[in-house]
């Protein structure tokens, strides 16, 4: 870059705008120069999510094919293992293959499977954000690596969310190295919100196979309700399809509100419950993912 050089008598008022405006415009050069990162529309991810206000730490693997139309998550070492079918006829199938306890079986592996629908089809799930209006906001060392940070700011009525991209590069191309998401609500004047996904290993490499489904196996439909059976099919769309999973936990809390009579007294307070309920909600699923000696449910007091 050539050197700028200003006057040194010039007033130091004048002397400070030229200096943010030159930084502008070499920010605003380098932001054109810099490509959004690309990950290929076949790769292979492993990596942990952390829900801080459900005191959550979950380890997963995924697969992504978004050319097959397929996708594979599982969670906990492979304890919960959900499939996303976006080529099968006529709108996909999500399946769900996850080990059950009744009162006559005991930690037997089962298959679910939701159909997908002509205003909601079955999609693969990728695990990395839409980078569609994130812009570079800088370059720092993150966990010991050269790594470019970019983020996008949206604003959704009295929300804030703020979501951050942690990007290195490698012989291969671009790595994702972590992603976070932060939402404030001026509503409630406080942070309503917040997730992150630490990636632990990427390549672009799939193995043959994975996203059929275990043989012997035969899948039927979610028992119960089915305001809940999407989000327990494909718990990842809710962190990276932001707008779909937003309306299904919405319309999962207005199920959960009629079921037990629940009434607010006002907006700020059926807001503060709805992400309360949220945070339980993650809580609850997450944990019975894991297969513990136990089984969590929601109940009365899940907006508490």
């Amino acid at each position: 870059a050539l050197p700028i050089w200003l006057p040194c008598r010039m007033g130091s008022g004048l002397y400070r705008s030229l200096v943010v405006l030159l930084f502008a415009l070499c920010r605003a050069g380098a932001e054109d120069t810099w490509q959004l990162p690309e990950f290929g529309d076949v790769y292979h991810v492993s990596g942990t999510l952390y829900l801080p206000y459900a005191e959550i730490h979950e380890p997963f693997e995924a697969w992504y094919n978004l050319s097959g139309g397929a996708s594979r998550i599982q969670f906990y070492n492979g304890q919960v293992v959900t499939f996303q079918h976006g080529f099968e006829k006529p709108f996909g199938v999500n399946y769900k293959i996850s080990p059950e306890t009744t009162e006559t079986e005991f930690n037997v592996r089962k298959c679910f499977q939701v159909n997908g629908t002509n205003q909601d089809p079955v999609l693969p799930q990728s695990v990395l954000p839409n980078l569609e209006g994130f812009k570079p906001i800088g370059q720092v060392h993150f966990r010991k690596r050269p790594c470019t940070m970019w983020q996008n700011i949206t604003i959704w009525g009295k929300k804030k969310n703020v979501y951050t991209l942690w990007v290195t590069n490698s012989s291969w191309g671009p790595v994702p190295l972590h992603y976070e998401m932060r939402g404030f609500n001026s509503l409630l004047g406080s942070h309503y919100d917040k997730y992150e996904v630490a990636y632990h290993h990427f390549s672009s490499r799939v193995p043959e196979g994975v996203f059929k489904l275990p043989d012997g196996l035969k899948c039927e439909g979610f028992p119960g309700p089915g305001a809940e059976h999407r989000i327990l099919a494909n718990p990842m769309q809710e962190f990276f399809s932001r707008e779909q999973s937003t309306h299904r936990v919405h319309h999962l809390f207005d199920h959960y509100t009629e079921k037990y009579g629940k009434e607010y007294s006002h907006d700020v307070e059926m807001d503060h419950r709805r992400q309360t309920f949220t945070h339980n909600l993650r809580y609850v699923h997450s944990k019975n993912r894991a297969s513990l000696a136990y089984r969590l449910a929601l109940n009365h007091l899940a907006d508490r």
